[in-house]
């Protein structure tokens, strides 16, 4: 069997895939024309998430007891981090610009931040994100199957996997056109604009994902409740 492929590279691997130089590549990450991750493992009374897309900001509070995930470390400190000082940071990316996660907790019914310490060792790019930066700005030698001709290859796969994962942590929408929205702001952030499905695209395939999971559900009850032939003979 083979190795599973991996999602993220370390900064020295997407550097020497790029081609770029140590002062060139943290100059991009330290202007946000690079988005570094870091791997959050943090225990949290709730997060608040807003959206700026909306005529009117939308505020909205999501109750949660442990995150884990990849979320972008916030250009600004990538400046101390490339001198190798770690940073205290409060606040991460998840993806949309816009949407923001604060990681907090409840002390005596107040809320108090709990910054999260970064090293540099600790960021992370991931693929699809060398491969748009390649794509841009013609670097790497050899062309990324995001830059394949005639066409490009469907996102869909990875839009329905972060999906699944905000299922899992239960921070996603109930309705299918909000859930729609927010995947696409996280696709917009991570991949070229040109490879990003509309808005009904997603949710026409969320219901369609919804549905599968309603039949598989039926099916199993099915299952458990026909009797198997050895049983009707005894």
């Amino acid at each position: 069997m083979p190795l599973p492929e991996r999602q993220h590279l370390y900064l020295k691997e997407a550097r020497q895939q790029l081609g770029l130089s140590h002062y060139n590549f943290w100059y991009y990450l330290g202007q946000g024309l690079l988005k570094a991750e870091a791997w959050i493992e943090h225990r949290c009374q709730y997060v608040e998430r807003f959206d700026l897309d909306d005529a009117q900001k939308s505020w909205e509070t999501l109750f949660t007891s442990f995150y884990a995930g990849y979320l972008i470390v916030p250009p600004v400190f990538c400046h101390a981090l490339a001198a190798g000082v770690p940073v205290a940071v409060s606040r991460f990316y998840d993806g949309n610009p816009d949407c923001l996660r604060i990681p907090c907790r409840q002390h005596n019914d107040e809320e108090v931040q709990t910054p999260i310490t970064i090293h540099r060792d600790a960021l992370l790019i991931r693929k699809t994100e060398v491969q748009r930066f390649a794509c841009e700005h013609g670097l790497g030698g050899e062309k990324t199957d995001a830059c394949a001709a005639p066409g490009r290859p469907s996102i869909m796969p990875e839009i329905l996997a972060e999906h699944q994962r905000r299922a899992r942590l239960h921070i996603a929408y109930k309705s299918n056109s909000h859930e729609a929205r927010a995947l696409r702001n996280w696709a917009t952030a991570r991949f070229t604009s040109d490879t990003i499905p509309t808005q009904k695209t997603i949710c026409n395939r969320l219901s369609e994902l919804h549905q599968q999971w309603r039949k598989a559900a039926a099916d199993e009850r099915n299952n458990r409740q026909t009797p198997s032939p050895a049983t009707v003979a005894a």
